[in-house]
């Protein structure tokens, strides 16, 4: 960086500062259509629909206690149609990237034991089995070489992402004057 990162500061016309390209420049944008939608349609009433804003910046430290801020409130979001999701980046000075799915995060812990002290393998050698070892073991069998979850059932309610070729936007949006 060549200024404080968590400082933002505007340079020869950009923005420059952490998270400027991914979620504050994105959210920034939305902000920025919803006013025009509200200017061209004569305010609230003209909205082609309904419009909520959930702003979460933790994303980087987990997230904790977004859960716990939501499911209280989860009537907001009752009728929800279509959810868009500003962490994204952007390709180019007029090119924002529009992303119609995420592939998600799953958190666990999980522990192995071994024997409770230290047991001398010439003495030992190949009766008990290493606790790391057997943490590579169980490792390797949760993901295949494609990335592919070998969970049974894991997929089992997960949407088909792929789009058929139909359903890609065939144009370029631009955002003139945005």
């Amino acid at each position: 960086w060549d200024t404080d990162p968590y400082e933002m500061e505007a340079v020869d016309g950009y923005f420059i500062g952490a998270g400027v390209s991914d979620n504050k420049g994105p959210i920034i944008a939305m902000l920025v259509a919803v006013r025009q939608l509200l200017q061209d349609g004569g305010g609230v009433d003209g909205l082609p629909v309904n419009v909520a804003f959930v702003f979460e910046g933790e994303e980087g430290n987990g997230s904790f206690g977004f859960g716990e801020a939501l499911k209280p409130n989860l009537h907001w979001f009752e009728g929800t149609e279509l959810i868009l999701c500003s962490t994204t980046r952007w390709l180019g000075e007029t090119r924002p990237c529009l992303t119609y799915g995420m592939r998600g995060m799953i958190s666990l812990t999980m522990e192995v034991s071994g024997p409770e002290k230290e047991l001398h393998t010439g003495q030992h050698g190949g009766g008990f089995n290493e606790p790391a070892t057997d943490l590579v073991h169980i490792l390797g069998q949760l993901v295949d070489s494609r990335n592919m979850i070998l969970i049974p059932g894991f997929y089992q309610n997960v949407r088909d992402w792929r789009l058929e070729p139909t359903q890609v936007p065939s144009k370029n949006i631009a955002l003139n004057g945005v």
